[in-house]
Order: structure tokens, then C-alpha cells, then sequence
């Protein structure tokens, strides 16, 4: 999908991890990026399973990024790319764990580099045609704070 948005934008120009053009950049993510903290970042006493230290709820679910190299790689062009943006339109799968998914990736790299600026959400199926058409129709990302709130899915 990234392809086909860098095209119909004119970002011909392709780097490692992103597309470029006047005045654009378009970037992508593979597969998913984070995960939900395990037990054991939230305290040491939850390293070891024990049924005397259920439930294990922390105060707020957390996420952290897949310690795997080519993920880190990508994650830092996408961090570099937002942190000179002066608007960023998200354009990930639309379906609810597609769209838990991109809120995740979402939070992480804005927090990191300091990014307060409007944050876009482009509803796209995975075709050029699809993207022409919807480019009109982006719209707001509201705040979003639990992991959860798109519910689970099965």
C-alpha cells in the first residue's frame, strides 16, 4: 500500500525504509512492530509465575517495540521521518486489530521524538484506486489510552 500512496503522491524516489518526494515522505511498517509489555516489565516479583501473585494487572497496559534488528531499523526511519514531519497521515489496515495496531505504532514513535502536531487517519483499503478515492476523506485520530478499547480479537 505504501507503493501505491508514494506513487499517486509523486514520492518516486526510494530510500531504505521510505519513499520521497517534493515535499513527502511515505513510509510503512511490516507486520507488528509492538507487543504488550510481558508480565516481567512491569516488576521483577512478576517474573516468575506464581498463582499467589494473581491477578497480574498492572496500573496501565503498556507496549514495547519487537526486539528484532530489521523492526528497530524500521522503527528509527519512522521516528527520523516523523520527527521532521509537519503533518502525518496514518494510512494502516483499517480492521480492529489492524487499527489496535497502528494506534500501538502510533503512540510510541510520536512520544519518542516529540511529535504534537495533528495526527491524520486515511481509511484505505490496499489498492491505488481505493487510495484516490478516500484521499478526501482523512480524518482525525482521537486520543486514544487502553489497549483494550478496541476490544480483543479472537
Amino acid at each position: 500500500m505504501a507503493r501505491d500512496i508514494a506513487a499517486i503522491l509523486g514520492a518516486n524516489s526510494r530510500h531504505d525504509g521510505f519513499y520521497e518526494g517534493q515535499d513527502v515522505c511515505v513510509t510503512w511498517t511490516f507486520g507488528h512492530l509492538c507487543m504488550l509489555k510481558e508480565p516481567a516489565d512491569y516488576t521483577d516479583e512478576w517474573r516468575r509465575w506464581a498463582i499467589s501473585r494473581l491477578p497480574m494487572l498492572p496500573a496501565r497496559f503498556g507496549i514495547k517495540l519487537i526486539d528484532q534488528a530489521s523492526i528497530r531499523k524500521q522503527f528509527d526511519v519512522i521516528k527520523t521521518l516523523i520527527s521532521k514531519a509537519d503533518e502525518v497521515i496514518n494510512c494502516g489496515d483499517a480492521g480492529q486489530e489492524g487499527e489496535l495496531i497502528q494506534r500501538w505504532r502510533q503512540n510510541a514513535p510520536f512520544r519518542d521524538c516529540g511529535y504534537h502536531r495533528s495526527l491524520t487517519r486515511l481509511y484505505a483499503r490496499a489498492s491505488a484506486i481505493s487510495v484516490r478515492r478516500l484521499t478526501s476523506t482523512i480524518y482525525t485520530m482521537p486520543d486514544y489510552r487502553a489497549p483494550w478499547a478496541t476490544g480483543f480479537s479472537a
